[in-house]
């Protein structure tokens, strides 16, 4: 079979049929495409989102769990001033505070945060002790744990950053928690 030269329309007519079919291809991807475009915009139409919370519903949650705690904790809400010494002989203040080491907390600008350790002994031997933590600095900032009295362990059940109480406390293994800038974390030793 021999090649016979083309002449210059033969070959535009070539050219335009190429075009054509190429346009062709290119019309029915972008058919697809929309025909799976309005599938997935169904689709979504069909799923309808959760609504949203307002920040006022998850502050005025978060205060009732508050509350619920501070109820469920007779060692915040003593009916006698506390005393910040062992005065029941258990191993333990009443009130106590704590910086990056434990009992020692210092006054001064250099301090960013506080912690404040509620022994529960002074509300009945049954009760947890709760240790409440402030970093009110814009890093985050290690804070120790005082060892507890007997057993007992450390559980960290909520932090300001999640607005809200954890389903299930979290077993803190260390002598020192890490608490997130500018936030608050409460932990319970039983």
């Amino acid at each position: 079979m021999e090649n016979k030269p083309q002449n210059v329309f033969d070959r535009l007519d070539s050219i335009e049929a190429s075009q054509s079919a190429t346009q062709a291809q290119n019309e029915q991807i972008i058919d697809l495409l929309n025909k799976l475009s309005i599938q997935s915009v169904k689709q979504n139409v069909e799923v309808r989102p959760q609504p949203q919370v307002s920040n006022q519903e998850l502050l005025r949650e978060f205060v009732k769990q508050l509350s619920a705690f501070r109820k469920a904790h007779p060692n915040l809400r003593t009916k006698k001033p506390m005393r910040q010494n062992d005065y029941i002989g258990c191993g333990l203040p009443d009130l106590s505070y704590h910086d990056s080491e434990p009992w020692i907390m210092g006054i001064g600008p250099e301090k960013k945060g506080l912690g404040i350790l509620y022994a529960g002994a002074y509300a009945g031997e049954e009760c947890e002790d709760v240790m409440v933590v402030m970093n009110f600095y814009y890093e985050d900032r290690t804070y120790a744990l005082p060892s507890l009295l007997g057993d007992r362990k450390w559980y960290l059940v909520a932090n300001t950053r999640e607005e809200k109480f954890f389903d299930e406390p979290i077993r803190v293994d260390d002598e020192k928690i890490t608490v997130p800038s500018g936030t608050v974390s409460i932990l319970t030793g039983r």
